[in-house]
């Protein structure tokens, strides 16, 4: 017999490049769930959207001794649909990790709009 729900999950997440950005990602996602009852793989099928705040770095001044020495950042706001695969494998009863691909495309005011391709390689531990 097949298993499935609808889920919502809420996201929050601050990720980083080194000496380039740094980004705070706040994101909704309505997605459907179907695994087996004999089975503990979970595949989740989900579209969402999510705000991305960016500060990147667009200029540096370098000094005589090819030290960088101040860097010029710029604020972004970007408005994030995404579209994403999931498939996750239950571990016990609570521990779940996962991978999750995804795509999206980026509209913001202040750079070109474009797509981006999203990955995950998270887990997930369930209290009930």
């Amino acid at each position: 017999m097949d298993n499935s729900a609808l889920m919502l999950n809420l996201n929050t997440a601050y990720f980083f490049r080194n000496r380039d950005n740094s980004n705070l990602l706040f994101g909704a996602e309505l997605g459907w769930r179907l695994n087996k009852d004999e089975s503990r793989s979970v595949n989740t099928f989900s579209i969402g959207t999510a705000y991305v705040i960016q500060w990147e770095v667009t200029g540096f001044t370098i000094n005589l001794q090819g030290e960088t020495v101040a860097r010029q950042r710029e604020l972004r706001h970007q408005f994030l649909p995404v579209f994403s695969y999931e498939y996750a494998r239950i571990f016990g009863t609570h521990w779940e990790p996962y991978f999750k691909l995804g795509y999206g495309y980026k509209f913001t005011t202040n750079a070109p709009n474009s797509g981006i391709a999203l990955w995950e390689l998270e887990t997930r531990y369930s209290f009930n």
